[in-house]
C-alpha cells in the first residue's frame, strides 16, 4: 500500500441530533489510530465510546457515533498514529514485504500527524534568541496586554472627544456634521458649534444649507435674505437667496419669482424692503414718458401683486427735454432703491440720465447719470412726490446705483457707484434728506465694482455683541459686455471704513447685484415669512460650490473637491495648473478676466485627458465644468475645447524683404491666442506637447520674374515650404500648411525668400500665421 495523500484530518461536521455518521477521506490502518473530537461551547473532548468504523485500511470510510453528541456540537476526525514501532526484524529471519510496507506507511503517517500538530503550534524563527517557554509565557500574557491596550485606546478616544473637530468652513462641516452624536462640539472657522438633533429647520445654525441638528451658542444670530437677478441680463430673472453669513448664499426659488398668472418677475438691480408685514420689491421698469418703475408687494414672498409707478406726479423719463441743469434727455432710469425711514415713510432713490455721454477711465463710452429721491405720499396707491436731486457733497461726476442704510449711530449712509472709475463712494447725512458729506471710497485692484448693497451684521467682540457691516458688490472686468461677473464681499466695523479686501461670495447659482437684508434685525414677521417660503419653494436649499480657490501666478497643483471652483482673476495672472486625482466627480475652472495676460493653462497631467487653456483674452473668460471620465482615469472639460491655438497678423504694417535672402516674417498683432503660447514680440509659437495644424499666407508685392518661397520652420529648421514663380510687377500669394508634432518646447515661425526682393503686405485678410490642434 502507498500513502498518496498528506491529509490526516476531516471536519468540522455540524451535529444535528444525538447520533450521526461522518465521512473520513484519509487513509486509516487501525481504528485505534483515530481521534474523534467533539467541540461544544468552545471546549474540545475526545469521544472513546459509542464509536463505530467502516473502511479501515482505506482512504474512504465513515465514523458512526451513537452516543455523547447533541445538536449544535461539531465533530473533527484526526488521525493520530502512536509514535511506536512494534515490528521485530531478526538478522537471520524471514522478512515479509507486506510488513515492511505497512511499517513504512505508519512512519509516513506519524510524520504527517506531527506536521499537522506543528501547523497549529507557535513556531519561532530560526534567528529567535528566546526559547519556547519564554515565548509561550508571552503569548499567555497577550490577552492582558490587549486589555491594557484597549483601555489606553479608550482613554485616547475620550481625550480626542474632548478636542472639537476643526473645519475651515461651514461648507466643509455641513457634509459630515450629522454623523456626530448629540452634544458633540465642533469648531468651524474658530467658532464653537454643538450637535443637537432637536435643532431643526431655522432653529439649526445651518438651516440655510439644508442641514438640521446644529446649534451655535456663541455666535450672534444673523439671517440674511438677498434679492438678486441672475446672470441672464437680457431678462434679469429675480431670485431670492438665504444665508446665515453673507459669504455663503443658497437660492430659495428654483424658478423665477412670479406674479399674477405665472408671469416671471424680471428686473435689473432689484431692491427689497419690508414694512408692517409686507415685502416691497422695487425695480426699474420704465417706458419713457409713460412710467418709471414697478413695485411688487407680497406678505409671504410667494404671492405678489404689481403696481407701475411714476417717479413723481408724472413720469420723470422723457425722450426730449433734459432735466433742469442737465444736457441729455432723461430717457434712462436705473437702480430704483426703496428705503423705509424711522417714521414709516417710503423713499425711492434712482439714477436718471442727466448729462452728456462721456469716456470713462477705461476708454468706454458711458451715460452720465444723476441720482434723485422721491417720497411716497400714499403707501396704498404708491404715488410719489416731485423728485429731489441728490447733492453728494458737490460731486458732479456720473453717480449711479444708489443704496442707503442707517448706521447704529443714527447717521444715514448713502453709497453710489462712480461711473467713471468704477468705485463705490460713501457719503453720510444726518437725515434722509442730507446734506451728504463724502466719507470714503471702496475700490478693488483687480475688478471694476458696482451694484453695492450694505447690511449690518452682529459679531462677538470681547465677549459682547457688536455691529459690523458687509458690502456685497458685482465685480467684473468688462462693464460694457458685463462679462466675468462674480459677487465679492467687503467688511468693516464702521461704515466710515476701512473696508477689507474683497473676497468671493459662494452662491448656489450665478447672481448679480440686488439688495441684502438681515432678517434677525428686522420685524420678526419678516423672518417668519421667509421660514414659510422655505417650506413652500421646491428649490431651497440646494448644494453649491463647496470650495473656492483663487489660483496664483505660476505653478499650481490641485486635488479637486466636489463642486469646487478654482479660478484666476485680475491682470497678469497666468496660472499653470496640474490636476491630480481628487475626490471630485465634477468641479469648475474659471477665468474672471478678459485681459490677455490672465488665464489658466491646464497641463498634460495624469488626471487630464489633454492640455488646454482658459482665458488669456481670447473670449474664453468663463466657467468650465470638469467631469470625471466614466471608464478611465482623468477629467475632461464639458463642451469646451480650450486647447492651444492662435492667429496673428501684421496689423497693417508691411515688411520689406531683401533680394534672395531667407528673412523671418513678423506677425506682431495677435487676434487669438488660447493659452498665451504665442509671442508677438518674436513672432513665434511654442505650444504644449501635441499634434497641431500650422498654416500661413503671405501676400507679396513689388516682385520680379523670380522664384519665391514661404518657409514654415520648427526650431529654426525647415519643416515645410511652398514655392511660386512670379512675373515682374505682379503680386503673389504664398501659402503653406502642415501637421506637426510639438514636444512642448518646440518653436514655430515663418520665413520667406523672395528671389528679387519685394514687400510682404500688412493686411490681416491676406497675410497671417495661425495654428490649432490637429
Amino acid at each position: 500500500m502507498t500513502v498518496e495523500s498528506a491529509k490526516n484530518k476531516a471536519g468540522p461536521f455540524n451535529v444535528t441530533g444525538t447520533s450521526g455518521t461522518f465521512p473520513r477521506d484519509f487513509l486509516l490502518l487501525d481504528e485505534d489510530h483515530l481521534r474523534v473530537i467533539r467541540v461544544r461551547d468552545g471546549e474540545e473532548t475526545d469521544l472513546t465510546s459509542g464509536i463505530g468504523h467502516t473502511g479501515i485500511g482505506t482512504a474512504d470510510g465513515t465514523v458512526v457515533i451513537s452516543t455523547g453528541i447533541q445538536s449544535g456540537d461539531q465533530i473533527y476526525l484526526l488521525r493520530a498514529v502512536p509514535n511506536l514501532q512494534r515490528s521485530d526484524y531478526n538478522a537471520q529471519g524471514r522478512v515479509r514485504t507486506e510488513q515492511v510496507e505497512s511499517d513504512l506507511d505508519l512512519t509516513i503517517m506519524q510524520i504527517q500527524d506531527l506536521r499537522e500538530a506543528q501547523g497549529r503550534a507557535l513556531t519561532l524563527p530560526v534567528s529567535s534568541e528566546i526559547g519556547g517557554e519564554e515565548a509561550m509565557a508571552a503569548a499567555l500574557a497577550a490577552p492582558e496586554y490587549a486589555a491594557q491596550a484597549r483601555e489606553a485606546a479608550e482613554d485616547a478616544q475620550a481625550a480626542a472627544a474632548s478636542v472639537p473637530p476643526t473645519f475651515a468652513s461651514r461648507m466643509s462641516a455641513a457634509a459630515i456634521v450629522q454623523q456626530f452624536p448629540d452634544g458633540r462640539e465642533i469648531s468651524i472657522e474658530g467658532i464653537r458649534y454643538i450637535v443637537d438633533s432637536a435643532a431643526t429647520g431655522m432653529n439649526s445654525a445651518m438651516w440655510d444649507m439644508g442641514v438640521d441638528g446644529v446649534r451655535c451658542p456663541d455666535l450672534p444670530d444673523n439671517s440674511f435674505l438677498f434679492l438678486s437677478f441672475d446672470q441672464d441680463i437680457s431678462g434679469g430673472k429675480v431670485r431670492l437667496l438665504v444665508g446665515q453669513t453673507t459669504k455663503e448664499m443658497h437660492h430659495l426659488n428654483t424658478l423665477p419669482l412670479e406674479f399674477g398668472n405665472g408671469v416671471a418677475m424680471g428686473g435689473l438691480s432689484p431692491s427689497i424692503t419690508f414694512k408692517d408685514g409686507v415685502w416691497y420689491f422695487i425695480n426699474a421698469a420704465y417706458v419713457v414718458g409713460t412710467r418709471d418703475f414697478a413695485v411688487f408687494r407680497s406678505r409671504d414672498l410667494i404671492t405678489w401683486d404689481r403696481t407701475f409707478c411714476n417717479f413723481g406726479p408724472d413720469p420723470i423719463t422723457d425722450a426730449n427735454t433734459p432735466l433742469p441743469g442737465g444736457s441729455s434727455p432723461p430717457d434712462f432710469f436705473w437702480g430704483a432703491e426703496g428705503f423705509f425711514d424711522t417714521d414709516g415713510t417710503l423713499y425711492v432713490f434712482a439714477s436718471v440720465r442727466y448729462g452728456a455721454d462721456f469716456t470713462d477711465a477705461f476708454g468706454n463710452t458711458v451715460k452720465h447719470f444723476r441720482t434723485y429721491m422721491s417720497r411716497c405720499n400714499d403707501l396704498n396707491a404708491l404715488t410719489f412726490d416731485e423728485p429731489v436731486a441728490i447733492d453728494p457733497d458737490g460731486d458732479t461726476q456720473s453717480l449711479i446705483d444708489p443704496h442707503i442704510v442707517r448706521g447704529e449711530d443714527g447717521r444715514y449712509c448713502l453709497s453710489l457707484k462712480d461711473e467713471d472709475t468704477k468705485r463705490i463712494r460713501i457719503y453720510f447725512g444726518s437725515s434722509i434728506n442730507g446734506p451728504w458729506a463724502f466719507s470714503n471710497e471702496v475700490s478693488d485692484p483687480n475688478f471694476k465694482i458696482e451694484g453695492q448693497s450694505i447690511v449690518p451684521r452682529r459679531y462677538l467682540s470681547g465677549g459682547s455683541v457688536s455691529i459690523a457691516y458687509d458690502m456685497l458688490v458685482d465685480a467684473h472686468n468688462d462693464i460694457n459686455g458685463v462679462r466675468s461677473v462674480l459677487p465679492l464681499r467687503y467688511t468693516a466695523t464702521d461704515l466710515a471704513g476701512p473696508w477689507s479686501a474683497g473676497e468671493m461670495v459662494l452662491s448656489s447659482m450665478p447672481v448679480r447685484h440686488g439688495t441684502l437684508v438681515n432678517l434677525s434685525m428686522m420685524d420678526p414677521a419678516a423672518h417668519a415669512s421667509v421660514r414659510a417660503a422655505m417650506a413652500a419653494y421646491g428649490g431651497a436649499p440646494v448644494a453649491f460650490n463647496k470650495t473656492a480657490v483663487q489660483l496664483t501666478t505660476g505653478p499650481n497643483t490641485i486635488y479637486p473637491q466636489e463642486g469646487g471652483v478654482y479660478y484666476v482673476t485680475g491682470i497678469g495672472n497666468a496660472a499653470d495648473v496640474t490636476i491630480k486625482e481628487g475626490p471630485a466627480d465634477s468641479f469648475w475652472l474659471g477665468c474672471f478676466s478678459t485681459t490677455q495676460g490672465t488665464g489658466i493653462n491646464v497641463l498634460n497631467a495624469f488626471a487630464v485627458t489633454s492640455p488646454f487653456s482658459l482665458g488669456f483674452g481670447s473670449g474664453s473668460d468663463r466657467m468650465v465644468l470638469m467631469k470625471r471620465r466614466q471608464y478611465a482615469d482623468g477629467y475632461y472639460p464639458v463642451g469646451y475645447d480650450g486647447r492651444a491655438r492662435f492667429q496673428a497678423t501684421k496689423g497693417g504694417t508691411p515688411q520689406t524683404i531683401p533680394d534672395n535672402t531667407v528673412t523671418k516674417v513678423t506677425f506682431g498683432t495677435e487676434t487669438r491666442d488660447h493659452g498665451g503660447f504665442y509671442n508677438s514680440g518674436t513672432s513665434e509659437w511654442t505650444p504644449p506637447a501635441g499634434w497641431y495644424e500650422l498654416s500661413a499666407a503671405l501676400l507679396c508685392s513689388g516682385l520680379s520674374d523670380s522664384g519665391n518661397t514661404i518657409i514654415l520652420r520648427k526650431n529654426g529648421v525647415l519643416l515645410a515650404q511652398s514655392s511660386h514663380v512670379s512675373r515682374s510687377g505682379s503680386n503673389s500669394t504664398l501659402a503653406v500648411t502642415v501637421d506637426a508634432y510639438a514636444n512642448g518646447s518646440d518653436v514655430f515661425d515663418i520665413a520667406v525668400q523672395l528671389g528679387s526682393g519685394g514687400t510682404v503686405t500688412g493686411a490681416g485678410s491676406n497675410t497671417w500665421f495661425k495654428g490649432k490642434p490637429a
